[in-house]
C-alpha cells in the first residue's frame, strides 16, 4: 500500500473543490445595539416621553401590544412601567420588546 503525503504549507489551489475562500475580517467587531439598549438609553437621555406602542413577545409565546406612556424604568429588572390609556401600570420587560412606535405627542407638549 502506498501513502501520499501532502505538504500543508503549500498555497491552496483555488480551482480545488476543497479550497476555502479568503475570509474578510471586519475592523469593527462590536455587536450591533439591541432594541432594548436603544430604548433604555433613550429613556436615560431625559427628553420627552411620548405615548408609545410596544410590541411584546414573551419567550413562552404569549404576544401582546402595550400602548401608553413610559412612567419609569426599573433598571435592575430591565423593565419599563407603562401607564396605559385606562390609567393602569403595565410591566414591559425590555428583553421581550420586538418593536416600539411613537403613537402620540410627548407629555411636554399640550394635547389638543
Amino acid at each position: 500500500m502506498q501513502t501520499i503525503l501532502q505538504d500543508p504549507t503549500r498555497s491552496r489551489d483555488p480551482s480545488s473543490p476543497h479550497s476555502f475562500p479568503e475570509l474578510q475580517v471586519e475592523t469593527d467587531l462590536r455587536p450591533h445595539r439591541t432594541l432594548a439598549e436603544e430604548l433604555r438609553d433613550g429613556f436615560h437621555a431625559g427628553g420627552a416621553r411620548p405615548e408609545t406602542r410596544f410590541g411584546v413577545a414573551s419567550h413562552g409565546g404569549y404576544a401582546r401590544v402595550v400602548t401608553g406612556t413610559v412612567e419609569f424604568l426599573d433598571d435592575e429588572a430591565a423593565t419599563f412601567m407603562v401607564r396605559g390609556c385606562d390609567g393602569r401600570l403595565v410591566r414591559v420587560p425590555l428583553r421581550d420588546v420586538t418593536s416600539a412606535q411613537v403613537t402620540g405627542p410627548s407629555t411636554d407638549e399640550p394635547r389638543a
